[in-house]
């Protein structure tokens, strides 16, 4: 099996994954991404995780990840890479607070969340996302 490598984050990345959920559409929120820290986690020059923050203000910002299915094949040395990701974004721009929302439905993706570091907050957001889902929000609280 082939080492994942990391590489910064671009939204050509984003745009080449297959089956990505259907809400990561717009070329705007796309390219946002460029404007802010992230990083891509490659094998065989084929994207299988892109992660990142979006800086909201300073001091705060709202951390996105997007998985593939090959994703799980290296689940363990990507979830490693994005802690210390998180951990190097939050440090090098000073942020207090980060932001995390999941999707209500998605188990998976809320174990991923408490494995950064994430704290659940209470209640549900309801009709969250441009497709009306219902999302949990998670918080990362910098303690000084």
């Amino acid at each position: 099996m082939a080492t994942p490598k990391l590489v910064p984050f671009n939204h050509q990345h984003l745009l080449s994954i297959d089956n990505r959920d259907p809400w990561i559409t717009d070329d705007h929120a796309i390219r946002e991404r460029d404007k802010n820290p992230g990083f891509s986690a490659l094998v065989d020059d084929k994207v299988i995780m892109c992660a990142g923050v979006i800086i909201q203000w300073a001091g705060m910002g709202t951390a996105w990840s997007i998985v593939t299915t090959d994703f799980l094949k290296h689940r363990f040395w990507c979830t490693r890479m994005v802690r210390l990701g998180l951990r190097d974004i939050i440090k090098i721009w000073n942020l207090h607070r980060v932001e995390m929302v999941v999707l209500s439905d998605q188990p998976v993706n809320k174990k991923f969340a408490e494995m950064l570091g994430f704290e659940r907050e209470n209640g549900r957001a309801r009709q969250y996302s441009a497709t009306r889902d219902d999302v949990i929000r998670y918080e990362f609280i910098v303690e000084d």
